[in-house]
């Protein structure tokens, strides 16, 4: 009995462990307007590891999933936190010829959950109704507490039984 404790004692163990180092990832999601006469529709999603509130990031395509009606994407999604006043995302797009679009928004929607609307300026804003959220997905070490929870349950249910 004793061997048998040891060893799911070593599996959580274990699980712990291997938790420790990942870290739950954030995604950012925009649906706006886009182009010279408010023509195209944007949904873009970003799944980052972690918060971009720092500097100026440019996002590798693979963490990237954007489509503009039309069946046009974006590249070069670039999320500037050190932009003076605003947080400010832009892209490129192939729609329309190609052009770049940015969208700006209060200082510190980078770094922190919710939903945003953008914010107008008085230099190179565009006002196209975007709507910006910020969401962070559980952590594994939630999901390793609540493994180790259930292994204790077994582990008191199996005593009761053998008992």
């Amino acid at each position: 009995m004793k061997k048998i404790a040891l060893q799911l004692l070593a599996l959580l163990a274990l699980i712990s462990f291997s938790c420790l180092s990942a870290s739950a990832d954030t995604i950012y999601t925009l649906t706006a307007l886009a182009g010279f006469s408010n023509e195209f529709t944007v949904n873009l999603t970003v799944d980052s590891p972690t918060y971009l509130n720092s500097g100026s990031t440019t996002v590798p395509d693979s963490e990237v999933t954007c489509t503009i009606s039309g069946g046009y994407s974006c590249n070069f999604v670039t999320f500037n936190a050190a932009y003076p006043g605003f947080d400010q995302l832009s892209f490129s797009t192939n729609a329309g010829g190609g052009f770049g679009e940015a969208y700006y928004f209060a200082v510190g929607s980078f770094g922190t959950d919710g939903t945003y609307n953008e914010t107008l300026c008085s230099n190179d804003c565009t006002g196209r109704g975007a709507v910006f959220t910020v969401s962070e997905t559980p952590e594994p070490g939630s999901l390793a507490l609540l493994g180790s929870g259930l292994l204790g349950l077994a582990g008191g249910i199996r005593r009761k039984i053998l008992n």
